[in-house]
C-alpha cells in the first residue's frame, strides 16, 4: 500500500468528507434513497437495480457530456471493475487485484493497495468491484483471499484465505487429494455485519476428442478420470464476519446426495420451468448415474454475480453457473442441482429456501445479477425477483416462494435452443446452428431497472454456434460417451440492447442492434437515459423510452465493465472502466486499463 498524489492532511479531510452523508453502516445500507449521491454497493442498493436517481444529465443535454478526468489503472488484464463511490472518494479494483482510492471529483489518487499473490494465478486476471462498509474496503482476489483495508488509509485490517470443500470422504482408494483453484471476482456483498463472497472460475476444460481416444486405448474411463481429477470443485457462497473475516456459514451450489447416495441427481426433468422441451437422454443418464455418482463433487457451477437482498423476508437471492464439463454431459448425469438457476437463501444461516433451475443438465448459466422488482400479475402487484441468463430470456419469480410468474420476450434470437443435447439433431456431420450459444444470451453483463416505469434494460450477446455430437465407445463396463463440439457460425455476431416492460409480462418495448456482442452491462438513470459500453470502445447513451442513441464517446479501449453514476457537490458524473487483456478477449477489444469519468461542462 502507498499514499500518492495527495497530502496526509488531504487524506484526513477526504476521509472526513467520506462520512458526510453518514458512515456506511447497516442503517445506511438498508436505507439508500434517491437523495444519496453515492454509489456504495454493486447494485447501488439491496434491490440490485443499478438505477441512478439523478436528473442533471438528461435527454436534452447528454450530447454535451465530456470527460471530466481519467485515471490510468496501470495494469493489463480483463478490466471488468465497477467503481464504488462514498463521500467524494472512488474505490476501484484492477485486473491484478490492486485497489485504489481516488478523489471522485478530480481523479487524483489518494492511496493504492498493491496486491501480492500468495500463489500462481491465471495470466489473464480480472476483478469486478470492491465494497465499502464499516470503515473498511473489501475485495475478493484471484488467489482465493478476501481482504479488508482501512477506508481512510488503505492499510490491511485483515486478510483471509477461504478454503475449498474437502473431498476426502469421496476420494477413490489411494487417490491423492486434488489441488483445486478458484477465484473471487464479484465484490463482497455487505449486510448486517457480514460479507457474502462467492467462488468463480471453477471451469476446467473438458476432455478433448484426443484425450477420450487415448484414455480408452489405455483402458481408462475418461469420465472417472476427469471427475477424480477435479474432486472437490464445488462452487459455494460463504458469509464472513466483516470485522474478522471468520466464516459464519456456507452454501454449496452442487447438491450433496443423502446417506443412501440419492438426491443429487434431481428428477431428470424433461422441460424447463417455462415448459420448453430439453431433448435429454434421461434413460441413458439414469443408467449411468451409479457409475458417475460422484460427479456432483466436481462440476463446479460457479456463482458469478452479487446477490440481491430482501430484508423483510430475510432472503438473499443468488444465481448459479453451469456444470462442468460442459462439452461432455454424459459424465454428469441428472439435473446437476443447483446449477443454472436462482436460489433464495436464509440470510442468517445460509439455508436454501427455494430454487428455480432455468436449464437442468444444460449450459445456460443464470449469469446476470438478480433484481428485486414489483411486477403486475393478473392486475395485482407482486413482489418478485427477475434474472436474465444465457438462455436469452428473463425469468420473473415470486420473491417469497420462487413460483415462476412469467418469462419475458426474448432478448436475443433463438435457434434450436436446448437441442444441443438431442442426438437426433446434432449427430450429423453438418450439425445444427444453436442460439444462444454457450456465451449467451445474457452473459455476466449486469442489467438495470427503472422502478418508476417498470422497465428492465438488458445487454445481449448473439454469437451462435454450430454444434455436433460425437459418440465414443467407452471401456468395458462403463457407459458410452457423448461429446458436444462447437464452432462459430461465420459472419453471425452482434449485440442487442433490449427494454422490457415488467409491468406488462416482460414484453419488448424496444430493441437496438449493436455491431458487437454486449458484455459490459447497462446503467439506467432518472434522466431518461440508459448507458452501455461496447467492445469497440464506445460508451453510448440511449433514450430509455425510445431506444434512440443520443450520445457516444470513443474511449479508445474495450468497454467490458458496467457504468455507474454518482452526484458530488451538485455535479452528476458517469464513470466506466475500460481495457481488455493484452492478448485480446474474443471480441476484438483493445487493451489498456483506465477509469473514464464524464460530466457536463461547468
Amino acid at each position: 500500500m502507498r499514499l500518492t498524489g495527495i497530502s496526509a492532511l488531504a487524506v484526513v479531510m477526504l476521509a472526513t468528507t467520506a462520512m458526510a452523508d453518514g458512515p456506511v453502516d447497516d442503517a445506511r445500507l438498508h436505507g439508500v434513497t434517491a437523495k444519496d449521491g453515492d454509489w456504495i454497493t454493486f447494485g447501488r442498493d439491496y434491490s440490485n437495480a443499478r438505477f441512478a436517481p439523478f436528473t442533471q444529465i438528461d435527454k436534452t443535454n447528454v450530447a454535451k457530456l465530456t470527460p471530466a478526468w481519467i485515471y490510468q489503472l496501470g495494469v493489463l488484464g480483463s478490466t471488468q471493475t465497477q467503481p464504488a463511490v462514498v463521500g467524494g472518494v472512488m474505490y476501484v479494483t484492477t485486473a491484478g487485484n490492486d485497489l485504489a482510492a481516488i478523489d471522485a471529483a478530480t481523479g487524483n489518487e489518494i492511496w493504492r493497495y498493491k496486491h501480492k499473490f500468495a500463489k500462481a494465478v491465471s495470466p489473464i486476471m480480472s476483478n469486478r468491484a470492491a465494497s465499502v462498509a464499516y470503515g473498511m474496503v473489501f475485495e475478493g482476489t484471484d488467489d482465493e483471499r478476501v481482504i479488508a483495508l482501512d477506508q481512510a488509509t488503505g492499510k490491511v485490517k485483515w486478510d483471509v484465505t477461504v478454503p475449498t470443500w474437502d473431498p476426502t470422504p469421496v476420494l477413490a482408494p489411494g487417490q491423492k487429494k486434488p489441488v483445486i483453484s478458484y477465484k473471487f471476482k464479484a465484490p463482497p456483498f455487505v449486510y448486517d455485519g457480514k460479507l457474502i463472497v462467492q467462488t468463480t472460475s471453477m471451469e476446467p476444460p473438458g476432455p478433448s476428442p484426443e484425450d477420450i481416444k487415448a484414455a480408452v486405448a489405455a483402458g481408462k474411463d475418461i469420465g472417472l478420470e476427469w471427475i477424480n481429477a477435479y474432486m472437490g470443485m464445488r462452487g459455494f457462497i460463504a458469509a464472513l464476519d466483516a470485522k474478522t473475516g471468520a466464516e459464519v456459514w456456507r452454501w454449496y451450489v452442487t447438491k450433496e446426495p443423502d446417506s443412501k447416495g440419492k438426491g443429487a441427481e434431481g428428477g431428470y426433468v424433461n422441460t424447463t420451468p417455462d415448459g420448453m422441451p430439453l431433448n435429454r437422454d434421461t434413460k441413458g443418464e439414469k443408467a449411468s448415474y451409479e457409475h458417475y455418482k460422484n460427479s456432483w463433487a466436481s462440476f463446479g457451477a460457479s456463482p458469478w454475480m452479487p446477490p440481491a437482498f430482501d430484508a423483510e423476508l430475510g432472503l438473499l437471492y443468488v444465481t448459479t453457473g453451469n456444470p462442468n464439463p460442459g462439452d461432455l454431459p454424459s459424465i454428469r448425469p441428472g439435473d446437476n442441482l443447483y446449477s443454472n438457476g436462482v436460489a433464495a437463501l436464509d440470510a442468517k444461516i445460509g439455508a436454501l429456501r427455494w430454487f428455480v433451475q432455468q436449464d437442468p443438465h444444460g449450459q445456460y448459466d443464470a449469469t446476470a445479477q438478480p433484481v428485486l422488482i414489483d411486477t403486475m400479475v393478473k392486475g395485482k402487484s407482486v413482489a418478485a425477483v427477475v434474472q436474465c441468463g444465457k438462455a436469452g430470456w428473463c425469468y420473473v419469480m415470486d420473491r417469497a416462494t420462487g413460483k415462476l410468474l412469467y418469462r419475458s420476450d426474448e432478448v436475443v434470437p433463438h435457434m434450436n435452443t436446448h437441442d444441443a443435447w438431442n442426438p437426433t439433431m446434432t449427430a450429423s456431420a453438418e450439425g445444427i446452428v444453436v442460439s444462444p450459444s454457450d456465451a449467451g444470451g445474457v452473459g455476466v453483463s449486469p442489467v438495470s431497472y427503472d422502478p418508476a416505469t417498470g422497465t428492465l434494460f438488458v445487454g445481449g450477446i448473439h454469437l451462435p454456434m454450430i454444434k455436433t455430437l460425437e459418440k465414443y465407445d467407452n471401456i468395458k463396463g462403463a457407459p458410452p460417451l457423448c461429446r458436444i463440439n462447437n464452432k462459430p457460425l461465420p459472419g453471425e455476431s452482434f449485440g442487442v440492447l433490449t427494454a422490457l416492460n415488467l409491468k406488462n409480462g416482460g414484453k419488448t418495448l424496444w430493441s437496438a442492434k449493436t455491431p458487437q456482442p454486449l458484455v459490459g452491462g447497462t446503467l439506467a438513470t432518472a434522466g431518461g437515459l440508459v448507458f452501455i459500453g461496447e467492445a469497440n470502445g464506445h460508451l453510448t447513451a440511449y433514450d430509455s423510452s425510445a431506444g434512440k442513441p443520443l450520445w457516444s464517446y470513443q474511449t479508445g479501449a474495450y468497454v467490458g465493465a458496467p457504468p455507474i453514476s454518482y452526484s458530488l457537490n451538485g455535479r452528476q458524473y458517469v464513470a466506466v472502466a475500460t481495457g481488455a487483456p493484452a492478448a485480446g478477449n474474443g471480441y476484438g477489444g483493445k487493451g489498456g486499463g483506465a477509469i473514464v469519468v464524464f460530466a457536463l461542462p461547468q
